[in-house]
């Protein structure tokens, strides 16, 4: 019976339908896929978009707020390999630790389009800057800037390309230039599946 289920066990039922592209039944309730942008920062050689996986669950450990939930990058390595076709496919709406909208749904989120920018960490503290993705608008893999898939710091792999988070309405939040895999440590965002 949905009314005798916790919260977590209400989110749990909702992503198990949705991983299998269902729409979850509406007396569940589903709550909203929460979003941030990382507190710390890292260096290009992320270990691949698995190793990008494991720092948004890293970070997301450290908050009560974005605590024991499932989490991917919005990062990519190849055309297999980013968050188009890895994402779960959320019928549910993503939102900001503080509430605010970012998008209704998956389809909403690679529009092209976010409701509001991508602006606070798990810790609901306001960032403004670049943010690593090789990602464009679409949730799809930029060919050309992944440093080598997220190995490598060295300015021979190639640059990476990074959103800056100040952006919503464009692409600029997530493919906003392609910048040296050797400049300094940049956040990742965080979206809860």
């Amino acid at each position: 019976v949905p009314a005798a289920l916790t919260p977590d066990q209400i989110r749990q039922v909702c992503r198990s339908y949705e991983s299998l592209g269902y729409t979850p039944p509406s007396e569940y309730e589903c709550p909203p896929k929460l979003v941030f942008v990382t507190h710390a920062k890292f260096g290009p050689d992320l270990g691949g978009v698995a190793g990008a996986d494991f720092k948004c669950w890293g970070q997301a450990m450290l908050s009560p707020v974005t605590r024991g939930r499932e989490w991917k990058a919005w990062i990519s390595e190849s055309q297999y390999n980013c968050p188009y076709v890895t994402f779960i496919r959320s019928k549910t709406r993503y939102e900001l630790v503080d509430g605010t909208k970012i998008a209704d749904n998956f389809q909403d989120l690679v529009d092209g389009n976010l409701d509001n920018p991508i602006l606070k960490n798990q810790y609901n503290e306001l960032y403004y800057g670049w943010v690593w993705t090789g990602t464009n608008a679409g949730g799809l893999w930029i060919s050309n800037g992944h440093c080598d898939g997220w190995t490598s710091a060295e300015a021979s792999a190639g640059g990476g390309y990074a959103g800056y988070n100040n952006y919503f309405d464009d692409f600029k939040w997530t493919a906003y230039s392609n910048i040296g895999c050797e400049t300094d440590e940049l956040p990742i965002y965080c979206f809860e599946q």
